[in-house]
C-alpha cells in the first residue's frame, strides 16, 4: 500500500527495466506511463586516468593487496542479502589461492563478527580485509583487479557494478535484477547464479586466469558505462518525464 502511493501520478520513473517490469506486474501500472532512467556515474569522478600509481598502491596496501597477488573487492553495505557469506564460500572453493579479498562498506558489528568467524572457519582470515566504510570508492576500485556483486536478492539497479566498470574493473555479479542490464556477460564481466558459491568460484578462477583479457574487459566496461550509465543520460531521461507531465497540463 505504501509503495502504491508512488503510482498515483501520470508518470513514474523507474531506475531499471527490472523495476519497470515489477511495477507493471505487481501494481498493474500502464507500461506507457513508465520512463526508465537508469542510475548513472559522473565520468569525471569515476575516471581511472586521474589516479596516480602511487595512490593506487597505497590504497591496495590498505586493503591487504600485494603486487604479486590479485585484489578482489566487494563494495557495499555489509548485510546478509548482499552475499558476503556466499563470496567467502566461493573463495574457499576457488582453485586460485593467491588472491586477497576486501569487503568495503559499513555494517552491523554482529554481522562483521559473523563474517570474521566464517573466514576463520574456512581458513581465510589472512586473505580477508574488512575495511569498513570509505569515501574514496573510485580509488578503491582503481586499486582492484576484480569487483564482485554477490547479492542473493535482486538489486533494483546495482550501482556498485557500474562504478567498478567505469574504473575499468570487470565485475562478477549475480544473474538477476538490475545486474542483467549493467553487466555484459563475457564482455564486461560475468553473471552467475545467485547463492551458488561453486559458480562464483569458477567465475573468479576464469577471471584471474588471463590478465590481458581482464584488462580488455575492463576497457570494454568503461565504454559500456559511458554509453549507457552516466548522470547526464539519467537526468535527460528523468527530465523527459517532467516534460511529459507539463505538456499534459497545458
Amino acid at each position: 500500500f505504501y509503495n502504491s502511493g508512488m503510482l498515483r501520478c501520470p508518470v513514474v520513473i523507474a531506475n531499471s527495466d527490472f523495476i519497470r517490469d515489477h511495477i507493471i506486474d505487481v501494481y498493474g501500472y500502464p507500461a506507457d506511463q513508465i520512463i526508465v532512467a537508469p542510475r548513472g556515474i559522473e565520468p569525471a569522478v569515476f575516471d581511472p586516468t586521474t589516479l596516480s600509481p602511487e595512490l593506487r598502491k597505497q590504497v591496495r596496501n590498505d586493503l591487504g593487496g600485494q603486487v604479486d597477488r590479485p585484489l578482489v573487492t566487494m563494495v557495499g553495505r555489509l548485510t546478509g542479502w548482499k552475499g558476503h557469506g556466499v563470496l567467502l564460500e566461493a573463495m574457499a572453493r576457488a582453485q586460485r589461492r593467491d588472491f586477497h579479498l576486501a569487503f568495503v562498506g559499513g555494517g552491523d558489528a554482529d554481522f562483521v563478527e559473523a563474517l570474521n568467524r566464517q573466514a576463520a572457519a574456512l581458513g581465510l582470515s589472512d586473505r580477508l580485509t574488512i575495511a569498513g566504510s570509505r569515501r574514496d570508492i573510485p580509488a578503491v576500485l582503481a586499486a582492484s583487479d576484480l569487483a564482485i556483486s554477490a547479492s542473493t536478492r535482486p538489486e533494483a539497479f546495482g550501482r556498485a557494478a557500474i562504478e567498478a566498470q567505469a574504473m575499468e574493473v570487470p565485475v562478477i555479479a549475480t544473474d538477476h535484477g538490475g545486474s542483467r542490464e549493467t553487466v555484459m556477460h563475457g564482455a564486461t564481466g560475468w553473471l552467475v547464479r545467485p547463492g551458488d558459491s561453486q559458480a562464483m568460484a569458477g567465475a573468479i578462477d576464469e577471471a584471474l586466469s588471463d590478465a590481458q583479457r581482464l584488462a580488455e574487459m575492463g576497457r570494454a566496461g568503461r565504454a559500456h558505462v559511458l554509453a549507457h550509465f552516466t548522470t547526464q543520460s539519467m537526468l535527460a531521461r528523468e527530465y523527459s518525464g517532467y516534460e511529459r507531465v507539463m505538456a499534459a497540463g497545458r
